[in-house]
């Protein structure tokens, strides 16, 4: 009976153990709980900071990348321009002047051959031609403008460099086609190509022509870019990006001949109240100016033409100027 009794007592005191231990393992278990809890709202809020740093830090370098593109473009007031330096330019015209009057010899290799050789202007393009027209361009972009005198059927290019005048022919098939960047189109037909077209630049060492292709056609049926085979649809978007504008041929300037032909035309012109070139508000035919000689008495003789119904010219005045003093004496072209 009392082992019973010892056996229940010992039972109870089991139980509430184990009573006890469970509620104190519930316990710590609500505490790691919490804790645990809590710990991944720190962790959240710190991924949630971590977050928003590397998202501003993101910003702020996208912000500096962009700064730094911006930085680095160049604006549009920074882009050089082509500038014609103005004392060598001067330069160049004298000495173009000097080689026209055939007072000294230029540089000259026929078809761009290797040696050079000195000539007159007159032994290449014949005495007594007077062109009838000029151009004005720096085609190499070296800050001097080249002299393009026209002729009947070619144009002579004058090119200054290392002191010397050098001359080099063009064909006609490039007379209206030089651009005012300095490159020029081109033409020629062919057995081989057919019938080609293309757009190329130039440049100068040692006085020799460097020719750069920039596009052509062969028989309007390949197409090239910079020497490299494209699509005819390439091709014309590439024309058409690359839009020109020709230069107009002007009237030949006679100072070159005789510095003192400008100053009589100028006074003849001031006479007449016209210039050279002028177009009649009333006929619509267009004036020229022209200074042809020299008269016994040192007088420069100018004449003034009409373009009569855009199908001659006719002389309609005439006179004989003093470059010295200025006098003017007006003459009758007919001889009356």
């Amino acid at each position: 009976m009392r082992r019973s009794f010892i056996r229940i007592i010992c039972l109870l005191l089991l139980g509430v153990i184990l009573v006890w231990s469970a509620v104190a393992c519930g316990g710590d278990a609500t505490d790691l709980t919490a804790q645990s809890s809590e710990s991944t709202e720190i962790t959240s809020e710190a991924t949630e900071n971590t977050s928003e740093s590397a998202s501003e830090e993101s910003t702020s370098t996208e912000t500096t990348a962009e700064s730094s593109e911006t930085d680095n473009t160049p604006e549009a007031d920074d882009i050089p321009e082509h500038i014609i330096d103005e004392e060598k330019n001067g330069l160049a015209m004298e000495e173009f002047g000097k080689v026209i009057r055939n007072e000294k010899t230029m540089c000259y290799a026929p078809h761009n051959a290797p040696d050079f050789k000195n000539h007159y202007l007159n032994e290449i393009v014949g005495t007594d031609n007077t062109p009838s027209g000029q151009m004005r361009v720096d085609m190499d972009r070296d800050g001097v403008e080249e002299l393009i005198l026209v002729y009947q059927s070619r144009l002579m290019l004058l090119h200054f460099e290392n002191e010397c005048v050098f001359g080099h022919i063009f064909s006609n098939n490039t007379s209206e086609t030089i651009y005012t960047d300095g490159s020029f189109a081109w033409s020629s037909d062919t057995e081989l190509f057919g019938i080609e077209f293309g757009i190329s630049r130039l440049s100068f060492d040692g006085g020799k022509v460097k020719y750069e292709e920039l596009c052509r056609t062969e028989g309007f049926y390949k197409f090239y870019i910079n020497g490299e085979q494209v699509s005819e649809t390439k091709f014309n978007e590439f024309i058409d990006q690359n839009k020109k504008t020709n230069i107009a041929i002007a009237p030949f300037d006679t100072s070159f001949l005789d510095p003192n032909e400008s100053k009589a035309i100028e006074l003849a012109c001031a006479h007449w109240n016209i210039k050279d070139g002028d177009i009649d508000a009333t006929t619509g035919e267009r004036y020229r100016v022209v200074c042809d000689g020299i008269d016994l008495s040192a007088r420069y003789k100018v004449y003034l033409y009409c373009f009569v119904n855009n199908s001659y010219y006719e002389c309609i005045e005439e006179a004989l100027v003093n470059v010295h003093t200025g006098e003017i004496l007006t003459v009758d072209p007919n001889g009356k």
